[in-house]
Parts: C-alpha cells; sequence; structure tokens
C-alpha cells in the first residue's frame, strides 16, 4: 500500500491531472491545491448568463432623417443612372419595335445621370481635414 498523501484514492483525476500540470509547469504543490478549478458543474455558465455591468439607462436613438429630405438633384441622379437602364430593359424585352428615339433617349437620361453622380463626387476632403468635435463624431459610428 501506497503512503504517499499525494496518491489518496478519493482524488479524483480531473484533479490529479491538474496537479501533475502545476508541477510540470514549475509550480509547488501548494498552487497546484489552491489553483485547483472550480467544479462549474454546479452552475452552468453561457453567454446568456452574462450581464453587462453598465446598462445604459433611458438612451433613446435620433430620430433617422425623413426619407423626402434628400437632395432633389441627386434623387434625380440617381433615378436617371439606375432607373434607364431597368427602363431599356424592360422596353427590349416588351415592345422591341420601340421608335428609336425612346430608346436613344433612355442612354442619354443614363448617360446624363451618370455625369451627374460623377460631377456629385466631392472635390476636397475639407470635412475629414477638421477635427471631429463631440456632436459630430468624425463622421463615423455614434457608440
Amino acid at each position: 500500500m501506497n503512503d504517499d498523501p499525494r496518491h489518496d484514492d478519493a482524488v479524483e483525476p480531473e484533479d490529479e491531472a491538474w496537479r501533475r500540470m502545476v508541477i510540470e509547469l514549475g509550480g509547488t504543490e501548494e498552487q497546484a491545491r489552491t489553483s485547483a478549478p472550480k467544479d462549474q458543474h454546479d452552475q452552468p455558465v453561457g453567454p446568456r448568463d452574462y450581464t453587462p455591468a453598465d446598462e445604459p439607462e433611458n438612451f433613446t436613438p435620433a430620430d433617422p432623417p425623413a426619407l423626402t429630405s434628400g437632395n432633389p438633384r441627386m434623387v434625380l441622379t440617381w433615378v436617371a443612372a439606375i432607373g434607364s437602364p431597368i427602363g431599356l430593359v424592360l422596353l427590349m424585352l416588351s415592345a422591341p419595335q420601340a421608335p428609336f428615339w425612346v430608346r436613344a433617349g433612355l442612354v442619354v437620361t443614363f448617360l446624363l445621370g451618370l455625369a451627374g453622380l460623377f460631377f456629385a463626387v466631392p472635390t476636397s476632403r475639407t470635412r475629414a481635414e477638421q477635427p471631429p468635435d463631440d456632436s459630430d463624431y468624425g463622421g463615423g459610428a455614434r457608440i
């Protein structure tokens, strides 16, 4: 019979494996006993058990801008750039014998829409060069 207290029959295999790992990594018997993992079978832990420490109180996000508050010129250029090709495809499918001026008008409308979008691209980075203030968030996400 072995009189060594480390090899007690009441020691569970997980505890013995933990003790061996701590000692192999340079720890002492005392560290192996005090740092043993706690039995987590009594209390299940999962992602739904987590509660954040700071929950915002009375947080209400800002109202989004109205859909009709856009720049009418930009809305028109987007409709021309996207609607013209769709209209041209639908016209070719439904009425292939459509007059030339209708097809040419849709192509010109598409090209004008692309030109309008091209000229709407900003040419300077003045907003990015300015230091952001607290109300602007620098054009980034609001957390």
